[in-house]
């Protein structure tokens, strides 16, 4: 049996033997070892030290107890509380602070504060991570697809009247605007805030977030330059194609607002066709440029 010895604690972790998959957790060590013996992983986690997160734990819980804003105490204040030295405290509040559940103020007034996440942030960096994992702008699209099914119906079933006549109010201020006064800019402000209302009237926060993140990411992935509803003529058909939708959830026609969504789908899917033969052709036509350039050199 083989046998590999770690620093960190000084202690022998035995790595042998015809054992199927397994992973080990030895303090911040993780061996992971396969049949025969062999080393299949060994990596280093970081993670906070015991006291550390015992007082992250503790202030977290004050923070969630608390009013957003609500004074938690001064630095000395909770040294005392949670029974910590002043390092440990500002680690544990450097933990919830990534949380977005506390902030610290230095100087006069200044201590600790509950906070509450601010869902633009957590839709952020929701997206920047599909997007370094590359994500790709089909099955985003596609993926809004199937939430907006989902938050249509519910929004024509659950919203209650007084949502509803936001959502009236909102297409009628928005075809309210001339065709030939209807900028990007104004397309833009109008998919936002019928998304905000759309996810509100359904009732489920849950598909509301995911739906926030997946649009975020395709704004990101595709500037308003090179957006995919960029082209005047785009915008202005899915404004039609938004408003019937939305109409249908204010008249509460659950089946009729689900086949207006699926119209808005499957017109993106259509328009995502259209650009890939575009691009297609114009890689062809620089590949042929680019060759007979080179036969008369």
């Amino acid at each position: 049996m083989n046998y590999f010895n770690f620093a960190s604690g000084g202690r022998v972790i035995p790595c042998g033997g015809s054992s199927s998959v397994m992973t080990r957790e030895m303090g911040d060590i993780v061996v992971n070892r396969v049949s025969g013996g062999r080393l299949a992983e060994i990596k280093v986690v970081a993670r906070a030290q015991p006291a550390v997160r015992k007082a992250a734990m503790a202030l977290r819980a004050d923070s969630l107890a608390a009013e957003p804003g609500g004074f938690l105490g001064s630095e000395d204040e909770l040294i005392l509380r949670y029974r910590v030295s002043r390092p440990t405290l500002r680690q544990a509040a450097a933990l919830v602070g990534q949380e977005q559940l506390v902030t610290v103020r230095r100087g006069a007034g200044g201590g600790y504060f509950a906070l509450r996440p601010d869902v633009s942030g957590i839709v952020h960096m929701s997206a920047i991570l599909l997007e370094l994992q590359g994500a790709r702008i089909e099955d985003m699209l596609r993926a809004i697809e199937g939430i907006r099914l989902e938050l249509i119906a519910l929004a024509a079933t659950t919203a209650d009247d007084e949502v509803l006549e936001r959502l009236a109010a909102f297409v009628a201020s928005d075809e309210a605007i001339a065709e030939a006064d209807y900028d990007f800019a104004h397309f833009v402000e109008a998919e936002r805030s019928h998304n905000q209302m759309v996810g509100e009237a359904s009732g489920n926060v849950v598909l509301h977030l995911f739906l926030q993140i997946v649009i975020e990411l395709v704004w990101t992935r595709r500037p308003p330059e090179d957006a995919l509803l960029g082209p005047r003529a785009r915008y202005l058909e899915w404004r039609s194609l938004r408003n019937r939708m939305i109409r249908a959830v204010v008249a509460r026609n659950a089946e009729g607002a689900r086949s207006a969504a699926r119209r808005c789908g499957a017109r993106v899917r259509e328009w995502l066709d259209e650009d890939a033969k575009h691009a297609a052709a114009r890689r062809r036509t620089h590949n042929r440029t680019r060759h007979g350039y080179r036969r008369r050199a």
